[in-house]
């Protein structure tokens, strides 16, 4: 019996610090709508990059582009197929009937902020350099840490779609150390039966000659569906469901990363020399480090249980 308590005093310390183990916090979200959490320093919508026409890298939203009206959201963001979206009239006198690309429809709230790219090459001449950007976040007394961020893209086959030279980055560094890869996202020629989610109206969505934009990383990426939370079959790019559940907003993409530290630093580089892709809520999950106390205590109870029983 002493044996048997020995081992259930074991299995209850076991399982007290298992249940630590388990419990995955949100500790770092940049919403780009003032609801940051953990955020030590980010990126300064100030510090847009407008090209003109439909060239943009920054944080916007459908209901004030930061360009204008016109020219108007890049019509490669925009499902327009049931109302004028990217020129900001919303109505369907204005819509582009037969749209077949377009990641923010109808259903999107216009007010939600989310971070564009589109079309690099000029941004990329003045600064000799690809785009960049970055958020760091306190990750102080927390493990087994995770970057979530939402994804969409959708490319127009009648424009040759991405360019292979397509390269948008997400890379981390731990209290200032150097940059690991996270999050690599390049057009995939090896999409098999893949097709897009449908356009406001119905119609099909176009793939492109070079493929959809696909998610990779040194670690598995992983795509979670915005109808419900399940795990896509696969982490492709894709647009924002028409209507129903997840309406207006994108699929996340998560990864796991190495290492701990006081400060986490997520930083985005962007070659997207053709087309356009949004992203939303970079978000790190992490599991609270328990004190050294926290152990020390939970194992003097357990051993406090045994010695009465063996009394």
């Amino acid at each position: 019996m002493k044996r048997h308590w020995y081992i259930a005093c074991l299995a209850f310390l076991g399982a007290s610090i298992n249940y630590q183990a388990v419990q995955a916090d949100v500790i770092g979200r940049e919403d780009f709508d003032g609801g940051a959490v953990g955020l030590v320093s980010g990126f300064d919508p100030a510090a847009n990059l407008d090209e003109g026409g439909g060239d943009f890298f920054g944080v916007a939203n459908l209901a004030s582009w930061p360009q204008g009206y016109p020219p108007g959201v890049p019509f490669s963001l925009t499902d327009d197929s049931v109302i004028d979206v990217a020129g900001g009239t919303r109505d369907a006198a204005n819509a582009f009937a037969g749209d077949t690309e377009g990641v923010f429809g109808q259903a999107r709230e216009i007010n939600d902020n989310f971070f564009a790219i589109s079309d690099t090459r000029d941004s990329e001449t003045a600064l000799g350099a690809p785009p960049t950007a970055e958020w760091t976040f306190n990750v102080q007394g927390y493990a087994d840490l995770i970057l979530q961020v939402d994804l969409g893209a959708q490319a127009n086959s009648s424009f040759d779609g991405f360019s292979t030279a397509t390269n948008v980055a997400f890379d981390y560094s731990i209290d200032g150390g150097a940059f690991m890869p996270a999050i690599a996202i390049a057009p995939s020629a090896d999409f098999g039966d893949f097709v897009y989610r449908a356009m406001d109206d119905g119609g099909v969505a176009e793939t492109g000659v070079n493929g959809p934009l696909t998610a990779t990383g040194p670690q598995p990426v992983t795509k979670l569906m915005v109808e419900d939370g399940t795990v896509g079959a696969n982490t492709f790019l894709d647009k924002t469901p028409a209507s129903g559940a997840g309406a207006g907003y994108l699929d996340t993409f998560q990864t796991p990363l190495t290492g701990t530290g006081d400060t986490l630093t997520i930083r985005l580089s962007a070659s997207l020399p053709f087309e356009a892709m949004a992203f939303d809520n970079v978000t790190i999950l992490g599991q609270q480090v328990p004190e050294p106390s926290s152990f020390a205590l939970l194992s003097l109870g357990a051993l406090t249980i045994l010695r009465r029983r063996r009394d």
